[in-house]
């Protein structure tokens, strides 16, 4: 359990760094301690969902998210610096997750 709790922060931080949220500094370490527990929130969820649809995983991922957005909000945001080259994992992630039949956006 103690490894699990040391872990998971870590791979939450290394998720939202390749999705581009910034996770320097207090608000940083905020923003992955807030990502961790809704981590936690739904993994317990799914633990106990049986359904072959997991409506009650989908379902609290959704209130989950819709908190952390609300919060997210409330934390300053820190633009990159000029210059700076965006991490090109999001637009890999998108495009391995279209269907292959549907093309690019752009």
């Amino acid at each position: 359990a103690a490894f699990g709790a040391l872990a998971l922060p870590r791979s939450v931080a290394r998720i939202a760094d390749a999705a581009g949220v910034e996770t320097g500094g207090v608000a940083g370490s905020v923003r992955v301690q807030a990502l961790a527990l809704l981590a936690l929130a739904v993994i317990r969820v799914w633990l106990g969902d049986d359904s072959p649809d997991l409506a009650a995983t989908m379902k609290e991922l959704d209130v989950r998210l819709a908190q952390a957005e609300t919060w997210a909000r409330r934390l300053p945001y820190r633009p990159p610096p000029i210059g700076a080259t965006p991490s090109a994992a999001p637009a890999a992630a998108a495009a391995a997750l279209r269907p292959a039949d549907d093309p690019p956006a752009g």
